[in-house]
């Protein structure tokens, strides 16, 4: 399996954008949010074992789930609804790289989201990082590998 970060990059995009309606846009400097940022992670395994970490201001997470909801104001959207929100994406994200980046034919089973740091260890894990620019923020994601 070999993934690389413009895949990782362009399939978070794809889903940002698809789920969510938050758009891909040049990079930027943008001044660091004052609270830290939001983490969640999913893990999988199959062919491969890993783990995706994904991680955001957390000024993003009720544009997030009012866009992913449909709701007018995303005052409306209460803490439990956002969370929500970002595990599906993740989760999406996850389900679209894995065949991406081994093989369509492959099968993997992907555990619940977890509001949490990814947690895989070992001499034998790499790791792929990349960051994708949003019309609403910055995302970090970290994709972490290791033979089944």
């Amino acid at each position: 399996m070999q993934p690389c970060r413009e895949t990782l990059a362009r399939i978070a995009e794809d889903t940002f954008a698809s789920l969510a309606f938050m758009f891909p846009v040049e990079p930027q400097e943008a001044p660091p949010s004052a609270a830290p940022p939001v983490i969640a992670s999913v893990a999988f395994h199959g062919p491969w074992r890993g783990w995706l970490e994904m991680s955001l201001p957390p000024e993003m997470m009720a544009p997030l789930a009012a866009n992913i909801l449909g709701a007018d104001d995303p005052a409306d959207t209460d803490v439990e609804k956002q969370v929500d929100a970002l595990k599906e994406v993740l989760n999406v994200i996850c389900g679209n790289l894995l065949p991406v980046i081994d093989s369509p034919q492959s099968e993997y089973t992907v555990a619940a989201p977890l509001m949490q740091k990814a947690d895989l260890a070992g001499p034998d894990a790499a790791a792929t990082e990349t960051s994708i620019c949003l019309d609403s923020g910055t995302v970090q994601l970290r994709l972490l590998l290791a033979a089944a």
